[in-house]
Order: C-alpha cells, then sequence, then structure tokens
C-alpha cells in the first residue's frame, strides 16, 4: 500500500474463538483498538482482553468473494507498520473458519485487503483480495459470476456491472500448476500442495508490485498467487 492511503491492521476472526485462559479477567479492549462486525454477519460478535489476550466472538459467512462477513479487532494505521499475533485456538465451526492477521483499506464488506491466517485443521493461509489482479478458472460454467443478484457469463461482463477485478484474467488450472490436487469442490478436504506456476502459464509476470508485501520477483512483474516462479516456496510458522 502507498503511505499515503489509510488502511487498519487487524486481528481477525470468523465463526470462531480465540480463547482466554480461564484464569484470566475479562477487561475492555485496550486503546486503540476497537471491534466491529464487518458485512452481513447474522449475529453480532464481541472482542474482550486479559491478561496479553485477545479473546474475539464472530459469526459470518467467510472472507471471501465480493463481500466479508467477520468480526474485526482493528486499529488505523497509516504509512509502514508491524503487528505481531500468536493464534492460541481457532474453533472448528467450519472447514474455512479462520483467525490471523489483516491490513484492509476499509471497513466495508467488499474492501481490498490482505490476510494472513490460521485455519482449524493447522493450515496456514496468505489471501489478497481484490487487488484488481486476480486470476480466475471457472471451467465450463456458462455463468460463473453473479453480482446484485444478476449472473454474467465472462470475467469483462462481471467487471463492468461490479467495477471489480477490471485487470482480472481467465487461467486454466490445468496448464497453469505444476501440481494441483482439489479431489473435490469445498468444503472438502484438499491435500497439501504448492501450486507454482508453470513457465507457459498468463499469470506470470501478470501481478502488481506492492512495497513489503510481493516486491521481490524474478520476471517482469509478480506473478499471481503466493508461490512466484522461481524463487523458494513461502514458509510460515517455526522451522
Amino acid at each position: 500500500m502507498h503511505s499515503a492511503r489509510r488502511v487498519s491492521t487487524y486481528i481477525l476472526i470468523v465463526g470462531l474463538l480465540v480463547a482466554v485462559p480461564s484464569f484470566a479477567f475479562a477487561q475492555p479492549l485496550p486503546s486503540p483498538w476497537i471491534n466491529q462486525d464487518v458485512g452481513s454477519t447474522g449475529a453480532a460478535g464481541s472482542a474482550s482482553y486479559g491478561s496479553g489476550t485477545f479473546t474475539v466472538r464472530g459469526s459470518g459467512a467467510d472472507i471471501w468473494d465480493v463481500a466479508d462477513a467477520f468480526q474485526f479487532v482493528y486499529q488505523p494505521l497509516s504509512g509502514d507498520g508491524q503487528i505481531i499475533a500468536r493464534v492460541l485456538s481457532v474453533q472448528n465451526t467450519n472447514t474455512y473458519a479462520k483467525a490471523g492477521v489483516m491490513l484492509r483499506e476499509s471497513l466495508t464488506a467488499g474492501s481490498r485487503h490482505v490476510i494472513l491466517d490460521a485455519l482449524p485443521g493447522g493450515a496456514i493461509e496468505f489471501r489478497r483480495a481484490d487487488l484488481d489482479v486476480d486470476g480466475f478458472d471457472w471451467g465450463s460454467a456458462s455463468n460463473p459470476f453473479t453480482y446484485g443478484g444478476v449472473v454474467h457469463p465472462s470475467l469483462p461482463s462481471f467487471a463492468a456491472a461490479s467495477g471489480l477485478e477490471m485487470h482480472g484474467i481467465r487461467i486454466s488450472h490445468s496448464t497453469c500448476f505444476e501440481t494441483f490436487d482439489v479431489p473435490n469442490p469445498p468444503p472438502s478436504t484438499v491435500p497439501p500442495q504448492e501450486m507454482t506456476l508453470t513457465a507457459g502459464c498468463n499469470a506470470v509476470d501478470a501481478g502488481v508490485a506492492l512495497p513489503n508485501i510481493d516486491d521481490v520477483f524474478t520476471g517482469a512483474a509478480p506473478d499471481l498467487g503466493a508461490f512466484e516462479r522461481g524463487m523458494p516456496p513461502l514458509s510460515f510458522g517455526p522451522r
């Protein structure tokens, strides 16, 4: 993000609980932390603090697609910044429940953001959402996009109607990834894999360089996705 743009840093929860030890006394959030629900969550969330631990309870469908729904604990951030958090637990309310840290441009449901989170099964996700340059594979689906209750047969049609993904591209998982093993649609279990791009994939060099996020790359521009072709795979956690 450019330093002139105002973004916010968050500890976030989607349909899960980060537990405070039983001996900790829950207190209001310390300044400058604030909490609120973002998007249509269905049930009101809450947050408290005690003995150095945040407890966050929230509902919501997911952080995904064009409208997120979850509980935030956040504070404003202008310019460069750093946040370090340890996820003590994630209640397994759903395979895709998540807890982690996020930089988000605004508190609207469709805001652009970048997130590093932990799932109930122990997997780690790094995602960036609507940076306007994403790759999509919808196979043989005739109407792959829905926005505002209207279906759209193509990415240009969706972009024109929504104002989103104006520079998104269509890719093919069968030719773009060196490894791709997703046996069934969500919420089925997906085996661990590294989705490294092949040399001929149109997602190579199709990204946008973001300072301190993906500004180290091997070609003319960053690749789409979490794995830069020609670079070592990302590594998170103790090692």
